[in-house]
């Protein structure tokens, strides 16, 4: 979404007024600290967050803006950005290719990290298991 919002100019638009970035910084950061509240109150009272009852649809737009608001996007795709762009024609193809350059990397990290937490657990979990068996009692 932020690079779409880049390609049409909106980007240049927030980089020109440094009051619409600060509010969008602002209420991005209000919304991630609401996110991280809540998730401090289910973790407090364990049992009481369920997400089978949750609409596809809520956990959609929950995701959109989570990822929309968050700081992090905001700065790569409004301040970052546009310091790696040319002036003159070809501004929209220039924010595709950076674009698809910042998602294809972060999707190879993202991949990187998980495979390698994943296999942590398993590797953790299958420890934990085996010394169940060694540490335990004769009988």
């Amino acid at each position: 979404m932020h690079a779409l919002l880049a390609a049409f100019g909106v980007a240049a638009l927030v980089a020109a007024s440094p009051v619409l970035f600060e509010i969008l910084r602002w209420v991005g950061a209000v919304y991630l600290a609401y996110l991280a509240i809540n998730l401090i109150r289910s973790a407090i009272h364990p049992g009481h967050m369920s997400l089978a009852g949750t609409p596809d649809n809520a956990l959609v737009r929950r995701g959109f803006l989570t990822s929309f608001l968050n700081p992090k996007g905001l700065m790569v795709y409004f301040a970052i950005l546009p310091n790696f762009m040319t002036s003159g024609d070809g501004v929209a193809l220039q924010v595709v290719v950076l674009s698809a350059t910042f998602i294809a990397l972060c999707g190879i990290i993202y991949s990187a990290v998980g495979f390698v937490v994943s296999s942590a657990r398993y590797s953790i979990t299958a420890v934990g298991t085996t010394m169940q068996y060694v540490a335990a009692p004769d009988e």
